[in-house]
């Protein structure tokens, strides 16, 4: 219901709305949002069938965190059975990931870089990317071979200037 208010709250008509848990009276959220029709509605989460339907229903994108290709390929097929009961293209929902990154010249470095941003971030190490360009690149290319269509990279040490050169050199591989 909440999801619902909101995202109907953003456009810009009165509306009422009588559920289990909510009842509104001329809603109107002002001022409307800048983006039509709404801002980007991102929903995330393990992929459990809650969450995979209301982003079937509402959402513009789907973020799953820490994972691997298998889990990846079948938080897809959960999010594409959820569109396809909601009577939605899965095309409409792409499947996005957030995990930690770590990039080294070689193998050996990437994991020095990983043992400095895990002892201040916490994660859970084998769900990191970690290894030389070569290697994660190849890892980011299974992911997106299973369904992932974006990632968010997270890379918390942003003064090891090396570590954020080999990231711009991993955009670029990625893009082309």
């Amino acid at each position: 219901e909440a999801t619902e208010i909101l995202v109907r709250s953003w456009s810009a008509e009165e509306f009422d709305f009588r559920g289990s848990q909510y009842e509104l009276e001329g809603q109107r959220a002002l001022p409307a949002p800048l983006r039509s029709p709404h801002p980007p509605l991102i929903f995330g989460g393990r992929g459990g069938p809650r969450s995979r339907a209301l982003a079937a229903r509402f959402g513009d994108e789907y973020n799953g965190a820490f994972l691997d290709a298998e889990a990846v390929a079948d938080l897809r097929r959960g999010l594409d059975d959820a569109c396809a009961a909601a009577g939605r293209d899965p095309l409409e929902v792409p499947l996005s990931m957030m995990s930690v990154v770590a990039i080294g010249d070689d193998r050996g470095e990437a994991e020095e870089r990983l043992a400095r941003v895990l002892a201040r971030f916490p994660a859970q190490r084998e769900r990191c990317q970690v290894g030389s360009l070569d290697e994660v690149t190849a890892t980011l290319r299974r992911l997106e071979a299973a369904g992932i269509t974006k990632v968010y990279l997270q890379h918390p040490d942003l003064g090891d200037v090396r570590s954020l050169e080999l990231l711009g050199e991993l955009a670029v591989r990625l893009a082309g």
